[in-house]
């Protein structure tokens, strides 16, 4: 069996179209290999599916400041989030993720600052 380099889907050998997404297969080459011009339009339809899918509704809801509230002034808790909502809800990972590193990097240069002043 071989699949669709346009949608992906498992074909038979002997197809000459995809009898799910309708597209022409490519043809095979005498050495075996794609030609040129039809891998790069695989590649190229590939790349268009593979491109950033607009937010939902439900994810720009779930995005909120609060979020990145909670990572500044405790990054542990914003590290949390962040790791569980990496592949889940991105955009929630990123708003909680970025003020945790900031109010991570924060906490050390007090505390540097305040190791030196008293101990130095």
């Amino acid at each position: 069996m071989k699949y669709c380099p346009y949608c992906g889907k498992q074909i038979d050998e002997q197809d000459v179209f995809c009898r799910f997404c309708g597209e022409k297969l490519p043809k095979k080459a005498t050495n075996g290999t794609l030609d040129n011009t039809e891998e790069t339009k695989a590649a190229t339809v590939i790349k268009v599916v593979n491109e950033d899918k607009p937010k939902t509704p439900q994810e720009i809801k779930d995005v909120s400041i609060w979020w990145g509230i909670l990572g500044f002034f405790i990054p542990l808790a914003g590290l949390i989030v962040f790791l569980d909502n990496y592949h889940s809800n991105p955009a929630r990972a990123k708003v909680c993720g970025i003020p945790a590193l900031v109010g991570f990097v924060l906490n050390l240069a007090i505390v540097f600052m305040y190791y030196n002043y008293w101990y130095m």
